[in-house]
């Protein structure tokens, strides 16, 4: 290894290509593909759950068959899917991206959390309508 400075943020990258043999560099690299995959599909599929279930068959069609909620259920995951591409296009920094769902979720959680704790009028759909409207 030479004695030049490494970007910590290609740490990885100069680890694998100047430390690893190619065959176990690419399994490294396999290996991380599979983590991110498999969180990225864990990520989508909770909120396409959470607004199948949750949302469309609680509050908009409490009858919806399973056809039907198969049907939300997969629109929501290209939604979301849609929605997560757009963001990663614009996001350059991870820090940022933290600070801003910190934000988000600070926003639309916050307000309906204390209404239930401290307000005995509160009704499911007050919460919800706040939440969206947030």
């Amino acid at each position: 290894m030479n004695d030049s400075v490494v970007d910590p943020a290609l740490f990885l990258c100069h680890f694998r290509l100047e430390l690893l043999h190619p065959a176990i560099g690419g399994v490294v690299f396999i290996g991380l593909m599979a983590a991110l995959m498999t969180g990225a599909t864990s990520f989508i599929l909770q909120g396409s759950s959470n607004l199948s279930r949750d949302i469309y068959q609680r509050l908009m069609k409490p009858d919806a068959n399973n056809k039907e909620l198969m049907f939300v259920s997969r629109l929501t995951v290209v939604i979301i899917t849609v929605l997560e591409l757009i963001v990663a296009y614009f996001v350059t920094d991870i820090a940022t991206a933290y600070q801003w769902a910190l934000r988000l979720s600070a926003t639309i959680l916050v307000l309906p959390f204390l209404a239930i704790m401290f307000w005995s009028k509160v009704t499911k759909s007050g919460a919800f309508w706040s939440m969206i409207l947030a």
